[in-house]
């Protein structure tokens, strides 16, 4: 027997009744190190690619388990790696869905980066795996179920969960990260919906509570016992633990049976607490028994006092620990009590963090004829979720000028120096609680304004691949410089292939942005340039890069040729910025749509775009991205406007870097080995008085790579040699907004004029609801939906942005979630029913 206690756990109900919970525990402590193929029934399988094996061991990668034991670890990275390891119900870990009641399931995971796998299912061709991955996204097989979950760090569209008919359910994981080691307990009632059954889904830190994944709470399994297919419980005989791509783990799987004597089970949903500040109100908790009793509140600890389920803060700071609790009754056993914490904040000790960016303390601010220049500053609060940045202001001899957050907690105040001459500035941070910090700089304004070089980097050094994040000071001026361009030496020692380099930045507007991309040579140095005149707005004071490059040796210098620009002032913003997929069956056109609305002081635009596309061989139709000549469109309110033809000749190379080793001479998807690829602006200023501009932009429509496995035709070694190869095209896009005026810019657009809010009232309230919004309502294609507290939809409405009025008054007493979905977004407010 490896490593499995059955427990009979006696507990005493509140009526006098015994109940028994038969526990199943697994925590692979009994099993050999190295490979799990093979030991005590277990058997892996390579899924997605890769060669490496499930390890049993204490650390792996660098990540240990929790418990300091032995556990399973995948760990070969790469999001088109990954492994399954399976093993049926056996005496000593038995899993048997067909005898009703309720099971509870508990695992310990490390999710890894392309994501982890756990569930219980029906292996219908005995191939040992039950969901294959597919770029990074598991996919259910053909003829099998079961039902699980995948969660993925990369992302969090990468949440599934999988239902035994092959369907899959997307969730939102309810921390902000899955990195590190989580305990995830499935609630599954096998009587529920008429034998359909039903399971809910939580997870919890390893020294926290459990939070209730929404999307996953009550949910009708569609179980249909006896038809012998994968919705069959009878045929759900294996565990299935699967890695992708780098460092996944498992351990303490644990399956628990509770028999009541009689009585009906229940358990506790306890909504989480959040942290909070001592100043706040007293708050309602809410949590749920699965048999629709009372649920019972007690403060075990911490400043708070409880009265009923009104729970409120004494005023000093500290951990408050809330137990619930359902006694049972002559019919229901008692609940497991649910303990939850939170912390209690006093605002009045936390002290913002800030930092001027511009201008920086010694800086000379180059400016010909006096004009407002812009002031910005780097703020940021800890408990983000209770406190914000109030305001920001800066004072200048006796002036105050306000700041205004563009994104990311970057503040921009512009101010109009009076002369030339040295000025101190002094800016203040307020948090909403009320909590002020300073800092002073000191700096020149000149007339002076020559052509210039100026060296962000000379002789840097890149290992194997890697990524420098620093920051740099830049040159500070306004209305000054008719162009800039940004100079790069690639230098060797240097990588042998054609690799994507990439250097980004992060400025006023507090976003990342790719400043621009370079495609080594073969093995030779070389060198380019590009012009970055668009992004001078970001290109002030401290700005932050990220390198990432190769092994290389390069140097950068920025050329600021002197002039006067066309306007005086610029902005950028993103679009778009990323890798996405060029011809995928199951999206064909992966670039979101951007609505726009100028601001009205925008007096010209146009959009920058700077593509690559990637990816080649047999796998790829038409050994696309890289060596398939393709045009794009630009489409705006629907109408084609500009066509991209994403196509260059590389023999000659365009700036001459020949010859070189390899093929560096075939003609490329934008690009060619040891340049920056081919730069696009594309000028829109006739369109920017039109309100909800639509821009799009469209891939190559009469492309469709039919090698990728998301096709339905694709037959590995028939239609192609792998479909489950994930080399399929891609296009590596950076794309950005670039608009200019006469006056301050600190954004490009207003908002989309379809956000929304809306409020509902009374609240509480005995059953009226009236909805009503403002700001710029939807006005069609919109729902209201009631919710209970588990998330579970109750009733909708369709609903036209207007008054809206419904009752609810035939409803349970309790908690409710109203959403209003659009297309926009989705708005939730809670709502309390009495």
């Amino acid at each position: 027997m490896k490593s499995i206690n059955v427990l009979l756990i006696l507990l005493a109900f509140a009526l006098g009744v015994q109940a028994q919970f038969v526990e199943h525990n697994y925590d692979f402590n009994d099993l050999e190190l190295g490979n799990l193929d093979g030991q005590d029934g277990w058997s892996t399988v390579v899924n997605a690619g890769g060669t490496s094996e499930m390890q049993i061991a204490e650390t792996l990668q660098g990540i240990s388990s929790y418990d300091g034991t032995k556990a399973v670890f995948y760990g070969q990275s790469g999001g088109n790696m990954g492994r399954t390891g399976s093993r049926e119900s056996e005496e000593n870990f038995p899993f048997d869905f067909t005898q009703g009641g309720t099971v509870e399931i508990e695992v310990d995971i490390y999710t890894g980066w392309w994501g982890t796998l756990f569930g219980f299912g029906y292996d219908a061709n005995n191939n040992g795996y039950l969901m294959k991955t597919i770029e990074t996204v598991v996919n259910i097989e053909n003829n099998e179920g079961g039902f699980g979950f995948h969660i993925a760090r990369q992302s969090q569209p990468n949440m599934y969960f999988y239902m035994p008919d092959g369907s899959t359910i997307n969730f939102i994981f309810p921390f902000a990260s899955a990195e590190g080691w989580f305990r995830h307990k499935f609630f599954v009632d096998l009587d529920a919906n008429d034998g359909a059954g039903s399971v809910s889904l939580f997870v919890k830190e390893m020294d926290g509570s459990y939070v209730p994944i929404t999307e996953i709470t009550d949910l009708n399994l569609g179980m249909e016992p006896g038809s012998g297919t994968s919705t069959d419980p009878a045929t759900w005989s294996k565990i299935f633990l699967h890695g992708t791509g780098a460092t996944s783990a498992f351990d303490n799987l644990m399956i628990r049976v509770p028999d009541t004597g009689g009585l009906l089970y229940q358990y506790l949903t306890f909504t989480p607490i959040g942290d909070h500040l001592s100043t706040d109100a007293p708050f309602s908790l809410e949590a749920v028994s699965s048999q629709g009793l009372e649920v019972l509140f007690e403060v075990t600890g911490g400043p708070a006092t409880i009265n009923g389920n009104v729970l409120t803060i004494t005023g000093e700071p500290g951990t408050v620990e809330v137990a619930a609790s359902q006694p049972g009754n002559s019919t229901v056993a008692p609940a497991e009590d649910v303990i939850q914490s939170f912390e209690v904040i006093d605002p009045s000790t936390v002290v913002p963090v800030m930092e001027i960016r511009n201008a920086v303390e010694g800086e000379t601010v180059r400016m010909p004829e006096l004009m407002a220049m812009p002031l910005v500053v780097a703020a940021e609060i800890e408990y983000p979720d209770l406190l914000s940045i109030a305001q920001v202001q800066f004072t200048i001899d006796g002036n105050t000028v306000n700041g205004y957050e563009t994104k990311n907690g970057f503040y921009i105040g512009n101010w109009t120096p009076p002369s030339h001459g040295f000025y101190t500035v002094n800016a203040t941070v307020i948090s909403s609680g009320g909590v002020s910090v300073n800092e002073s700089v000191t700096f020149e304004i000149v007339s002076d304004a020559p052509t210039m070089d100026f060296e962000i980097v000379e002789g840097l050094t890149f290992g194997g691949g890697s990524t420098i994040d620093t920051s740099f000071i830049l040159p500070s001026f306004v209305g000054t410089y008719s162009q800039v361009t940004a100079i790069l030496d690639y230098g060797c020692p240097c990588t042998a292939w054609d690799l994507v380099a990439d250097v980004s930045i992060r400025g006023a507007n507090g976003e990342w942005m790719e400043l621009f991309k370079y495609i080594t040579p073969y093995g030779v140095a070389c060198d380019d340039e590009i012009d970055i005149t668009d992004f001078v707005s970001q290109l002030q004071g401290k700005v932050d890069f990220k390198l990432d490059f190769p092994q290389s040796v390069i140097s950068i210098t920025f050329h600021y040729e002197a002039g006067t620009p066309e306007y005086s002032y610029s902005w950028m913003d993103n679009l778009w910025q990323g890798v996405y997929p060029f011809g995928n069956y199951a999206n064909l056109q992966p670039v979101g749509l951007q609505t726009l609305n100028f601001s009205h002081e925008i007096e010209k635009a146009h959009i920058r775009l700077m593509c690559s596309g990637h990816g080649w061989g047999d796998n790829n139709t038409g050994n696309a991205a890289e060596f398939y000549d393709a045009t794009h469109n630009i489409n705006l309110n629907g109408n084609t406007e500009f066509q991209q033809h994403l196509w260059q000749a590389c023999n000659p190379n365009p700036v001459g870097c020949m010859p070189q080793n390899g093929t560096w001479y075939h003609n490329r998807h934008g690009w060619c080995p040891g340049t920056i690829p081919m730069l696009w602006q594309y000028d829109i200023t006739q369109w920017i008085t039109i309100p909800d501009l639509e821009l799009q932009y469209e891939f190559y429509p009469g492309y469709v790579d039919l090698c990728n496995a998301s096709h339905p035709d694709c037959e590995s070694g028939v239609t192609c040699p792998d479909c489950n190869s994930t080399s399929n095209p891609k296009i590596d896009i950076g794309g950005g907004l670039v608009t200019y005026s006469n006056a301050p810019l600190i954004t490009s657009t207003t908002k989309p004029l379809q956000t929304f809010k809306f409020e509902i009232s009374p609240n509480p309230t005995s059953g009226a609801v009236h909805v009503s919004s403002f700001g710029n309502s939807p006005k069609q294609n919109a729902k209201i939906q009631v919710l209970n507290i588990t998330g579970t939809m109750q009733t909708e409405f369709d609903w036209d942005g207007g008054e809206f009025d419904f009752d609810l008054g035939s409803f349970p007493k309790g908690v409710y979630l109203i959403r209003v979905i659009t297309d926009s977004g989705v708005e939730t407010k809670k709502l309390i029913l009495n």
